[in-house]
This record gives C-alpha cells, structure tokens and sequence, in this order.
C-alpha cells in the first residue's frame, strides 16, 4: 500500500509535468482506435497509430519551441488535432512540418508491418502538405517568404517528410 502522503507527491508531480492531461489523447484514442478497427480492420488500426506520431510530431514540436500545447485528441471517423497557443509564424512553420514528419516516420516501420498502410500513411502524409487551408501544407507555404532559420528549417522537414512518404508508398506498392 502507498503512503497517502506519497501518492499526494506522486499526483503533484504528474500534475506539474502534465502528465494527467494525457487522460483525454488516451480515452478518444482509444475510442478511435475500436472504431477504426471495426470498419476498415488492421488498416484502421495502422492508419490510427500513425495518426498518433503525426499528432505527436505537432506537440513535440511546441515543446521544442516552447510553445504551450495540449496533447493530441483524436475526432471520431478520423483526425486529431493538438491545441497550442499562439506563436511566431516562424515557429508555426515548423510546428506545422513536424506533423507530417512524423506521421511520415510512422510510415517506415509500416513498410516491413503492413505495406498496405504505409502506402495509405504516405497518402495522408502528402495531403496533409497540400497548401490549402487548413491543413499543414498551408503553414508551411508561408515559411517561403519567412526569412527566419526556424522557419527554413520547418520547409525543409516538410520536404523530408514529403520523401520519406514518396518512399513508403512506392515501396509499399513493391512489397
């Protein structure tokens, strides 16, 4: 049994770390995750976690900058979202190329997995870049005419992450 004083500790701890706040990623990730598998099957599931490191390069990337954020929640029938404050548009940039980035890195292990997923992966991954509004591409588009190093560096992760995806896919059709 835990001391109760301990677990007061315990809970002050996660709490100032944030680690609570996760409780609403994990509920509607879950939730996400059954439903997807009940409609679409190993896909759904695959296509759900990858959906998670896109989610996760975002607030990563907050962290990074120091840009306060919340953990990815995820909507029912598809996509997620992470909330941030404000920021630079430099910073936004590469907050923005850092999701497809890492949705994009999700596709790698998929290609020895489940090739079918990370053609699909790739698929999402190159939509998201496209730059219309609101998806990541759009954020990214602006860092063209940003003359900051964080934002040059957002474009280039965009464009990593526009080639690790061509991989996956072209490989994913191999396999």
């Amino acid at each position: 049994m835990v001391p109760i004083g301990l677990g007061y500790k315990l809970a002050y701890k996660g709490a100032k770390l944030g680690f609570w706040k996760w409780g609403t990623t994990v509920k509607t990730g879950f939730f996400s995750l059954v439903l997807h598998s009940l409609i679409f099957g190993p896909l759904g599931v695959a296509i759900v976690i990858a959906t998670l490191f896109h989610e996760l390069g975002h607030y990563l990337a907050c962290k990074l900058l120091d840009v306060p954020a919340y953990p990815p929640v995820f909507l029912p029938f598809g996509g997620a979202f992470v909330q941030h404050g404000w920021t630079d548009p430099d910073k936004e940039v590469f907050i923005a190329a850092a999701g497809p980035f890492g949705g994009a890195l999700a596709g790698i292990p998929l290609l020895v997995i489940y090739p079918k997923a990370a053609v699909w992966n790739g698929m999402i991954q190159l939509f998201n870049l496209l730059p219309i509004p609101p998806l990541d591409g759009s954020k990214v588009l602006r860092g063209l005419w940003t003359p900051s190093p964080t934002a040059w560096i957002g474009v280039l992760t965009a464009v990593l992450a526009a080639a690790i995806s061509m991989v996956c896919i072209l490989m994913g059709l191999h396999a």
